[in-house]
């Protein structure tokens, strides 16, 4: 499914209130002469996307872009972190659009976050006890994660600065000690970094385990089944994951490796095998989608081959046809599309 210019991610979120995914992805190619986009396209039965959905102008193209509801009406709204230009000092935005709950967004409402060099990473949450949504947001020039409280209206306050590495590849919000309240997950040159959220918009001191080379995009489970949440993360530069099981107190054990294909990008944690343990999916530059089978005790498969997809930089598993089984789908960053792996349990 065409997204008309280079897809680097993407997400699934009911943006038109219909009960069925829509499909909203990240589009940029870093050059003045093709400005980027949002591209959100309309969830159809059977899985399909695609007409009645809308294009949304992005300068240079969003470098991250979160679907939530971020003024807790009950609809969906886009959030995303834009620059224009990442050579340089060069301006960068948090821009928020409003959702209608048909598909279409409201005018952009824009925060000028100050000339840090490009925003890589952007988390969405309850971080204090109102009904707003607050973020996240790491950068290639800021150390650690940059934490706005949620204003209303789609915009956000001042930030507060919780420490980490500069260049810090990404951030999440999970509640990993299960105590209610949504952490931070910070991936960097260190590792995986917890910082506990106290549930009032604060976050405490950074938690650090060893993670590999270069950990990005991760994700959080119980694999295991022993209570505790585990942490999930893609070491693109070492052809591998890396399972790290979970200790408490937002700490973790020693990592254990799991070899997939050539340069990991996307990953997510789903049931795929029709077993109840969750299983690793995986996309891999060179063209392959993988799924890791959760064979108990932290052990997984060598890795199932179950698609090929143009450099697939993004992965999501979800329920898109209804059926009851996962599906996955993948932005794909050479052929400007998206690609959907029906589940069959």
């Amino acid at each position: 499914m065409s997204t008309g210019l280079v897809a680097w991610g993407a997400g699934l979120v009911d943006v038109n209130d219909d009960g069925r995914l829509d499909a909203v992805t990240m589009n940029r190619v870093f050059d003045a002469a093709y400005p980027g986009s949002i591209s959100v396209l309309d969830g159809h039965p059977g899985a399909v996307f695609g007409g009645g959905g809308v294009t949304i102008s992005a300068p240079w193209g969003a470098l991250s872009v979160s679907g939530a509801d971020l003024d807790s009406d009950g609809l969906a709204d886009l959030a995303m972190t834009t620059t224009d230009g990442c050579e340089g000092f060069r301006t960068s935005t948090i821009t928020t659009r409003l959702g209608n709950g048909d598909a279409t967004f409201g005018a952009p409402v824009t925060l000028n976050t100050g000339f840090f060099l490009c925003p890589r990473a952007m988390a969405i949450g309850k971080f204090n006890a109102d009904p707003l949504a607050d973020v996240a947001v790491t950068a290639m020039s800021t150390a650690g994660a940059s934490v706005r409280s949620g204003t209303g209206g789609g915009a956000f306050g001042g930030a507060t600065l919780y420490g980490g590495e500069p260049n810090a590849d990404d951030v999440t919000a999970h509640d990993v000690d299960a105590n209610g309240t949504l952490d931070l997950v910070l991936c960097d040159a260190l590792g995986v970094s917890v910082l506990s959220g106290n549930g009032a918009g604060g976050f405490g001191a950074r938690i650090t385990s060893p993670a590999g080379a270069s950990p990005k995009n991760a994700r959080m489970a119980d694999m295991d089944a022993n209570g505790l949440r585990d942490a999930v993360v893609v070491n693109s530069s070492e052809d591998a994951l890396s399972v790290l099981p979970g200790a408490g107190g937002g700490a973790f054990g020693a990592r254990i490796v799991v070899a997939t294909g050539d340069h990991p990008n996307g990953l997510d944690i789903g049931e795929l095998t029709g077993d109840a343990n969750p299983d690793l999916a995986v996309s891999c530059s060179d063209g392959t989608v993988r799924v890791h089978e959760n064979l108990g005790g932290l052990n997984f498969g060598a890795g199932t081959v179950i698609g090929v997809a143009a450099n697939p930089t993004y992965l999501q598993i979800a329920d898109i046809n209804g059926d009851g089984m996962a599906d996955i789908l993948t932005a794909d960053s050479e052929s400007a599309t998206v690609s959907l792996f029906l589940g069959n349990g």
